[in-house]
């Protein structure tokens, strides 16, 4: 198969309420000082929008506090 696109399950969440951003993947390569690396799932935080008004608005990222 040519071509460099991946497959991995990967999934955006979303905190309406307060703007939070996380993904959540499979097939993450895991490593772990000492240890050989391992794959399995995760969980990353990726920062903060603010909360939109109206349905299309653009929206940047929160500055931090």
């Amino acid at each position: 198969m040519a071509g460099t696109g991946s497959l991995q399950p990967r999934v955006l969440i979303l905190d309406t309420a307060q703007g939070h951003l996380w993904t959540w993947e499979e097939n993450v390569r895991l490593d772990q000082p000492g240890k050989a690396p391992t794959f399995g799932a995760a969980v990353i935080y990726q920062g903060r929008v603010r909360p939109g008004s109206r349905i299309g608005e653009l929206v940047g990222q929160v500055p931090r506090e």
